[in-house]
């Protein structure tokens, strides 16, 4: 659970981070009308949905897919998984729960950075950082960010926090 979990929430930080910082810098443009589109159609799916949806057209196969994944397991029987072969086996397996939980990961964050970032982009000090002649760049980099990230980072501990508390003790019950 915590290497799945883990795994899909340090990539859905910073690639969600990433485009909340891109699309609320550049903010009316078409970058940002078509990855708010997207993020918010990702975060409104249900994770089990784009999981099913992901194992048919990535597991099993369709017309137009083949399938490429393996659709059940961690490992595959026979393979040491102490071994490179073995751990590269195990990273296999877990391209699609990953990226499930990933994309649905990465849409809140960019939606909460985004958010964040557009209102610190109103602040007083970073009229001051430009009329001291800093390029945008700059401004973004050493003073909007910083500041605008504080709500994003909250909510990457809290779901990691949420990975090793109630989901090993949910699993827990399950087996009782």
């Amino acid at each position: 659970t915590l290497l799945l979990v883990g795994t899909a929430i340090l990539i859905a930080s910073v690639v969600g981070t990433l485009i909340g910082i891109r699309a609320a810098w550049k903010r009316g443009q078409r970058f940002d009308s078509v990855s708010s589109a997207v993020t918010l159609t990702l975060y409104a799916m249900p994770e089990f949905w784009l999981g099913m949806i992901l194992l048919i057209m990535f597991g099993v196969g369709t017309a137009f897919t083949p399938g490429i994944f393996p659709i059940g397991g961690i490992i595959t029987p026979g393979v040491e998984p102490a071994s490179i072969e073995g751990i590269l086996d195990v990273a296999w397996h877990m391209v699609l729960p990953v990226t499930t939980l990933a994309v649905v990961y990465l849409a809140e964050y960019a939606l909460v950075m985004r958010a964040s970032l557009i209102d610190e982009m109103g602040q007083d000090y970073l009229t001051v950082a430009r009329a001291k002649g800093l390029r945008d760049k700059v401004v973004r980099r050493r003073h909007a960010v910083p500041n605008a990230i504080l709500p994003t980072v909250t909510l990457i501990f809290m779901n990691l926090g949420f990975a090793m508390v109630a989901v090993p003790l949910r699993a827990r019950r399950c087996l009782l």
